[in-house]
């Protein structure tokens, strides 16, 4: 990195460079986003699910596009991981307020809320082993 004496002189060079580094690393992250969404759609073809999460992570992770967030929540659904899928949906509406797929995630929002709420009273119906006498 140069010294700061010279920033006038290099200050302009610095900040374009800079910009067409970023420009470069906003193609890269694309394209890496691309590859890990396409992996995840594979996975998630084939029912691997855990494995199409990841790969959601990872390309959301290179490009934050809100659809990678519905598409993380799909997968919790899809594992009973109805806290987390709810997190993800809320966060998919929050900056994805002009979609089509606004109304579906809504509904499957409504729907991990009450399959969370089976899976609690489940748990709450599970009955305890009463102790046996011995004779």
């Amino acid at each position: 990195m140069q010294h700061m004496s010279a920033g006038f002189v290099l200050g302009p060079c610095l900040l374009i460079a800079a910009t067409a580094f970023a420009q470069a690393d906003n193609v890269d992250s694309t394209a890496w986003a691309k590859t890990h969404f396409a992996a995840a759609e594979v996975h998630y073809q084939a029912g691997h699910i855990q494995q199409a999460r990841d790969e959601y992570v990872r390309a959301y992770e290179m490009k934050p596009l809100p659809a990678f967030l519905f598409n993380i929540g799909q997968c919790d659904m899809e594992q009973h991981r109805y806290e987390s899928a709810l997190a993800f949906f809320e966060e998919y509406l929050r900056k994805q307020m002009t979609s089509k797929a606004r109304l579906f995630a809504e509904a499957r929002m409504e729907e991990a809320r009450h399959l969370l709420r089976e899976q609690a009273d489940a748990a709450r119906a599970i009955p305890v082993p009463a102790e046996r006498s011995k004779p």
